[in-house]
């Protein structure tokens, strides 16, 4: 469940949407005032400890729920460069996480409001 509550919150920020709009939130996706909370609640701790493009690979790849070989058929990264980029071996660079990230965030997006 935290996934899906990380998930949604984090695709809600890249949405434009902020804590502030937990009201329309919650009108928006027709959710409970205990979901609409708590999901606000996970978006302040996003944007407090991490802002925007500050994840690592491996919290990119979390979003996702996939494992580390289907996030590499899906974004078209070497399985060999992921493994180096969750083990610490080499870091990536930022523009790197940086687009990755905005791939990964509107693809989660994308899905939530089929």
């Amino acid at each position: 469940m935290m996934k899906d509550i990380n998930t949604a919150a984090a695709a809600l920020i890249d949405g434009g949407w902020t804590p502030e709009d937990a009201e329309q939130i919650r009108g928006e996706y027709d959710m409970t005032e205990d979901e609409a909370a708590e999901i606000v609640a996970e978006m302040r701790r996003i944007l407090s400890t991490k802002g925007p493009n500050k994840m690592t690979a491996n919290e990119i790849r979390d979003l996702t729920g996939m494992n580390r070989r289907k996030f590499c058929e899906t974004y078209g990264i070497p399985y060999a460069t992921m493994c180096d980029w969750e083990a610490g071996r080499v870091t990536p660079a930022p523009y790197v996480l940086n687009l990755l990230e905005r791939c990964v965030r509107a693809d989660i997006t994308e899905k939530l409001n089929k």
